[in-house]
């Protein structure tokens, strides 16, 4: 079965919404694809943040996941059984990369992978793939091919890499949380939208 690996900080809210969001709207659901989550400074055994509970993403699964989410660490053993790791912030990609360096080809922030889809989707002759592993190296081969956004004032400037950061709402407050949320939901939504192939059963 395909693997999908979501990761985050603490894995107790942007990688558990992102995991349990994407498991809630493909088509075939765990029986199509395994989605799981981790965290790279995780404390193991942690439930999910209250807040993400609430996202009307997660449907009826809300109850399950605060009863059967605990925080766990990344290990170099998930890493190496992912077919595709999506990360929260390019940070937690350098962090994936660094534990195993042939992980570098299958590893994306979830909005640098939702923007490369887009421009995959975009290129002559492309279609949808049946094979997680084949899509991913498509992804893979369009990096750099990510529209550079229009540089911000010098008060509000970012990086290039935190353009495609999803913000840890822990230590933002309220406000950017629920942005965070609503990132996440959007983000997910169009991942499963260029992946229609991958959670049909018959492949």
């Amino acid at each position: 079965m395909p693997a999908i690996l979501i990761v985050c900080s603490a894995n107790v809210c942007r990688s558990v919404l992102a995991a349990a969001a994407l498991s809630e709207l493909l088509p075939g659901g765990a029986q199509a694809i395994d989605v799981s989550s981790a965290g790279v400074r995780a404390r193991p055994g942690m439930p999910p943040c209250s807040r993400i509970l609430t996202s009307s993403t997660l449907d009826g699964s809300a109850a399950d996941l605060r009863a059967t989410h605990r925080s766990r660490v990344v290990t170099p053993q998930a890493i190496d059984a992912a077919d595709l790791i999506l990360t929260a912030e390019a940070a937690h990609r350098a962090t994936i990369c660094s534990v195993s360096p042939e992980a570098r080809s299958k590893t994306f922030t979830l909005l640098e992978a939702v923007a490369l889809a887009d421009v995959v989707r975009r290129s002559e002759g492309w279609a949808p793939r049946a094979a997680l592993a084949e899509w991913v190296q498509v992804l893979d081969g369009a990096r750099g091919r990510i529209p550079t956004p229009l540089r911000a004032p010098w008060w509000r400037h970012r990086a290039p890499s935190e353009e495609l950061d999803i913000s840890d709402g822990h230590v933002e407050g309220r406000r950017q949380h629920a942005r965070t949320i609503a990132t996440i939901e959007t983000a997910v939504g169009r991942l499963v939208g260029a992946l229609p192939d991958l959670a049909d059963p018959a492949h």
